[in-house]
């Protein structure tokens, strides 16, 4: 494999270059006006300094060592075929046409690479099915479709194998890792003799590629045969670019070419109206594409374009990935997709998120659902829309169709209120198909709906109702979850997302009744219930009921622990400010009478004893059980009560100065 060309390369090329130009004198002179050196003879300087002047006309080329050069040849070929043992032949896809990595051993050749484990340097080799640990990507892979990549080893055996380090003197230097590196190569595969594309797969994704490039692409698609996977992703490819490739594309599959694709990614790019129309006409011809993805165009693509584009689907029989988010897509775009799911017989993801979706256009996707018996849609993303609780009641009722494949459904931030349009509790009963139900970030505020389905559910996995607004009265559901043993035992749902709500203390409580009731059924094994208003200690005790690693019954008994203490600091907490209350009363009650008895003369107090007090402060007994009542009801004494204690009070003070005065003047007389 060739070495990487620097911009040093560069410039010792451009001045061999002007060096060779000139001529023997001027070389002469230049070297001669050097004033280190001083020598009078050219050729005694020239033999001393043993310089190559090969390069300039007339002078000759020193003879080549002939066995260093067949040593050099020898170690080449011998790289060589170290470097055919170290590839990596990444096939696998997405459902995108995306690559899927891995750092497997089944995706890796390796047996030309001694394993740093063993003791000897010449193996054991990696068998297929063995991690490696110790393999790690050098960089960004742009050209992730390649299939040579090199693997650098280390320098030193004992770099890599620990075992020999006492055998060098470099025992400082740590074991490396094997590098994974990307070879250089062009960025478009096209063969120049036959002017046709070789290579399977072409991941030419954000290079920022030209249009010359582009018009390249196009007139090798016309002509291939071989090529599965085109993503052109991330370069900025305008509309006339754009426009010609596809036209390039489309009389090549007229003329029985390009019948392979099977994959094309042109998102993120700047593509317009023309692209839009040729792109049509592509859906529209017999051809073998089953991915097609258009996201996040920086000329987004409008509702109207949108539906020429599906007008020319409506022929299309092999479509199976459909990617158009980030778009304006909106009304009349559904209109014309709808008759694509009630014909098509091969779609299954439909992903058109970020667009300018409403609840009517969402509406009508879901009555072709529900139309289409032999509908294979098996996932439909619409989260970042406008769709609201109608859209999402049709989407329900859909799903508890006769034949229906709908296992994912992604509604994230879009507007729905609440979940009591449509049949949502009998749909969710009745769905065979449903496993993830996305809610997150919307406006739900009760979910008890969703919840009474979840008692007869036997599909749901995975639930997410993260950042709503439920509170506790949306949770008195989960507490009866469980008393049909018979109906647990068919629940399939394994994660509960509920972080980002408004639930407290109640509503954690309700959880744990109903997990508690989980011993015979433990397929839930994650509840999230992060970011709300629950008590730390509520929040362990829902974890502890959850976690399948341990028994249920010691699950069940922390737990119980968990939520006594809670409710026991519950307890000492109001208690505290219930005796707070109590002392803060009494003082109000006291500060308002004296206040009273400051405002009046003796006489009218005198008067208010005798004639404003009540018939039961006249009767000792009556009197003493109705102020004990009144203290046991309310914690403060009557007001009556509290003025009579303050006047015995203060008549027995009265009473006390009088008597010390009557002792002081009785002393003063016997003196």
């Amino acid at each position: 494999m060739p070495g990487r060309r620097t911009a040093l390369d560069d410039i010792v090329k451009e001045r061999e270059e002007r060096q060779g130009k000139k001529s023997v004198q001027q070389l002469y002179s230049e070297l001669a006006e050097k004033s280190s050196k001083k020598v009078s003879n050219f050729e005694e300087w020239h033999q001393r300094e043993r310089l190559d002047f090969s390069h300039i006309p007339g002078r000759a080329r020193p003879k080549q060592n002939l066995r260093a050069a067949a040593l050099r040849k020898k170690q080449e070929e011998e790289r060589r075929a170290t470097e055919a043992e170290a590839r990596i032949d990444w096939t696998s896809t997405d459902e995108f046409g995306n690559l899927v990595t891995s750092v497997q051993a089944d995706c890796l050749e390796l047996s030309g690479v001694p394993d740093k484990s063993a003791s000897r340097s010449d193996g054991p080799v990696y068998p297929r099915g063995k991690q490696i640990s110790s393999l790690h990507l050098v960089g960004d892979l742009l050209h992730a479709n390649s299939t040579t990549f090199q693997i650098m080893e280390p320098k030193r055996r004992v770099e890599y194998n620990p075992e020999e380090a006492h055998k060098s003197k470099a025992k400082h230097l740590a074991p490396k890792e094997y590098q994974l590196t990307e070879p250089e190569h062009d960025m478009v595969f096209v063969n120049p003799q036959t002017g046709k594309i070789h290579e399977k797969c072409l991941h030419i994704n954000c290079v920022g590629i030209s249009e010359d490039e582009t018009f390249k692409i196009g007139r090798g698609m016309e002509r291939s045969d071989e090529v599965q996977l085109l993503d052109l992703s991330g370069n900025y490819i305008v509309d006339a670019a754009g426009a010609y490739m596809m036209e390039r594309l489309n009389e090549g599959l007229s003329a029985g070419h390009s019948r392979n694709l099977r994959s094309l990614n042109l998102g993120g790019n700047t593509l317009g109206p023309r692209t839009f129309h040729a792109l049509s006409q592509t859906l529209s011809l017999p051809n073998t594409l089953t991915s097609l993805n258009l996201s996040s165009l920086f000329a987004p693509l409008s509702d109207d374009d949108g539906a020429q584009l599906m007008e020319g689907m409506s022929d299309n029989k092999t479509l199976m990935h459909l990617d158009l988010s980030g778009n304006m897509l909106g009304k009349a775009f559904c209109w014309e997709l709808r008759g694509v799911v009630m014909r098509h017989p091969a779609l299954q993801t439909i992903r058109l998120e970020s667009n300018d979706i409403g609840d009517d256009a969402a509406f009508s996707i879901a009555a072709a659902l529900k139309r289409n018996p032999n509908s294979v849609v098996s996932s439909i993303h619409l989260g970042w829309n406008k769709v609201d609780h109608v859209a999402f009641g049709a989407f329900m009722e859909a799903c508890a169709q006769p034949g229906s494949r709908l296992a994912l459904l992604n509604l994230e931030n879009n507007r729905i209120s609440r979940a009591s349009s449509g049949e949502v509790v009998d749909s969710l009963a009745r769905t065979t198909c449903l496993a993830t139900l996305c809610l997150a970030h919307n406006r739900l505020a009760d979910m008890s709906e969703i919840g009474l389905g979840l008692y007869y559910n036997r599909s749901l996995k995975n639930l997410d109702v993260s950042y709503n607004l439920l509170a506790n009265d949306a949770f008195a559901w989960f507490a009866a979850w469980g008393k049909d043993r018979r109906m647990l035992a068919l629940t399939q749902l394994a994660r509960f997302d509920l972080r980002g709500n408004k639930l407290g203390d109640i509503a954690a409580k309700h959880i744990c009744t109903g997990l508690g009731r989980r011993a015979a059924n433990r397929v839930l094994t994650s509840v999230e219930v992060e970011e709300n208003l629950i008590d730390p200690l509520m929040m362990r005790a829902v974890k502890a009921l959850v976690n399948p690693f341990r028994p249920f019954q010691i699950n069940k008994r922390e737990a119980k622990a968990l939520v006594r203490s809670k409710f026991k600091q519950d307890k000492d907490y109001w208690k505290e400010r219930d005796w707070e209350a109590v002392q803060r009363k009494r003082q109000a009650a006291l500060e308002q009478a004296v206040k009273l008895l400051n405002s009046r003369s003796e006489d009218e107090v005198e008067l208010d004893q005798v004639v404003g007090a009540p018939l039961v402060s006249r009767v000792p007994l009556v009197k003493t059980a109705v102020v004990a009542a009144a203290q046991w009801s309310s914690g403060v004494k009557p007001l009556w009560k509290i003025q009579q204690d303050i006047i015995s009070e203060q008549r027995k003070k009265a009473a006390r100065d009088i008597a010390l005065r009557k002792s002081l003047v009785k002393g003063f007389d016997q003196k």
